[in-house]
């Protein structure tokens, strides 16, 4: 595959660098975000348009703890749409519920909780962690947000929509990390 490298240039992967191999990739076309540069001190996103567009690892599975660092802002704030999630939907979910914009909840099967604001247009770096009782959501420097549920193990991770790809976010994302074990932020 060719890299992306100009603005607007459609992102068919992002390689993960650790020894983990969780790999995003897309491989339909008109599902792909696109690379925008300059977008946060010089450096490059990739563009999620909040449509269809997402990117999936293999559903390998990530056992619980885990912690996924995002660097991402809204560019546009939708009710029930998701950020993150798991390729089998709805294991451990980032998403918008309630109405409530600009704010932020995670879900783990039909249980939703721990609710961050994250202002539309304004980049952030959450910190979601995976854990068996209770997951927590923090929002840069504010107070990690528990949830009250168990952290489950994930059978691979979705980047811009739900599992199925469906209910996908409007987003710019700046760089995504998930390590296997429970980190403080």
């Amino acid at each position: 595959a060719t890299p992306a490298t100009a603005d607007g240039d459609p992102v068919g992967g992002w390689k993960d660098r650790s020894r983990w191999s969780l790999h995003l990739r897309q491989a339909t076309a008109s599902k792909k975000p696109i690379l925008k540069l300059n977008q946060l001190n010089g450096k490059p996103v990739l563009r999620f348009d909040g449509v269809d567009d997402f990117l999936a690892t293999a559903a390998q599975t990530l056992a619980s703890p885990l912690t996924i660092y995002a660097v991402l802002r809204q560019t546009t704030w939708v009710n029930f749409t998701f950020l993150t999630d798991s390729v089998s939907i709805d294991e451990f979910s980032l998403m918008r519920y309630f109405n409530a914009p600009p704010n932020l909840y995670l879900r783990s099967s039909s249980t939703i909780a721990a609710d961050s604001p994250l202002a539309v247009g304004e980049f952030g770096i959450l910190t979601m962690i995976n854990k068996p009782s209770p997951c927590t959501l923090q929002v840069n420097d504010d107070a990690p947000q528990p949830a009250a549920f168990p952290g489950l193990d994930l059978h691979g991770f979705v980047l811009g929509a739900r599992g199925n790809g469906a209910q996908a976010s409007a987003i710019d994302v700046a760089e995504i990390i998930i390590r296997p074990g429970e980190e403080s932020s």
